[in-house]
């Protein structure tokens, strides 16, 4: 990956020449946008303070795919990094759905009680 930022001529040249990725990618991102406003509010309340275990998955979660999206992607230029960055953002996601079926499964049982 290159060490200086990359210019707006380089993230043409990605739609370009990885525009499949770059769709997959965008539809990664929506999703995981989409399940961090809908977990954000009921992680964000009291009653999740004993369900650490959770609030770790939800993190690290978010923490990586800010990164990827913050980070890794605008540096991206080959198929290689690209293959990274899907990878890293399919675990993000699926670490987010997951959080959302325990949370709804919880919420459901009433072992969450939302306040």
């Amino acid at each position: 990956m290159p060490s200086h930022p990359i210019d707006n001529l380089t993230g043409a040249l990605n739609w370009l020449t990885h525009g499949d990725e770059l769709e997959k990618y965008e539809n990664l991102k929506s999703r995981y946008h989409r399940l961090i406003r809908g977990l954000c509010t009921i992680i964000e309340m009291e009653c999740m303070s004993d369900y650490d275990y959770i609030l770790e998955i939800y993190d690290s979660a978010v923490a990586m795919g800010l990164n990827v999206i913050n980070e890794d992607f605008p540096k991206a230029t080959t198929n290689e990094d690209f293959a990274i960055i899907f990878g890293k953002m399919e675990d993000a996601v699926d670490k987010l759905e997951a959080v959302d079926r325990v949370i709804t499964g919880c919420v459901s049982r009433k072992l969450i009680l939302l306040r």
